[in-house]
């Protein structure tokens, strides 16, 4: 008894169609999230932590660079603490963009691989002339 298998082909232009749209949308949103980067690296980030002095006065500890802690002070000023806190706010969030968009980035660039992979495979195969 011969095996029967279902055309493969409606399936496959489906799926194509729906992979198509979703490239579409992660493609706008990286776009809108890029945009939302370069937004935040304009507005200015800071990359430090915080630290209460005598419990009321704030200075910012910044990472440590060639063995050297900078520090400043920032005081009890609501302005200027503030400020500072949205600064830091604003490198929260550009990092979680950043990390999402490199995510994306290396899944299109596997999904791209996939896809000249599957295109040579199929040129090879294609009848010529036809």
């Amino acid at each position: 008894m011969e095996m029967t298998y279902p055309d493969p082909f409606p399936v496959v232009l489906v799926r194509l169609s729906c992979l198509r749209a979703q490239v579409v949308s992660a493609h706008v949103k990286f776009q809108s999230q890029e945009k939302k980067r370069r937004a935040l690296l304009k507005k200015g980030v800071i990359r430090a932590n915080t630290h209460l002095r005598a419990g009321r006065y704030l200075v910012l500890v910044y990472p440590q660079e060639n063995g050297k802690r900078q520090r400043e002070y920032i005081g009890a000023d609501p302005e200027r603490i503030a400020h500072v806190q949205a600064g830091i706010e604003r490198a929260g969030e550009l990092d979680r963009l950043t990390e999402e968009n490199e995510r994306w980035t290396l899944i299109m660039r596997k999904f791209a691989d996939g896809v000249e992979a599957l295109h040579a495979l199929l040129a090879e195969d294609s009848p010529k002339g036809e």
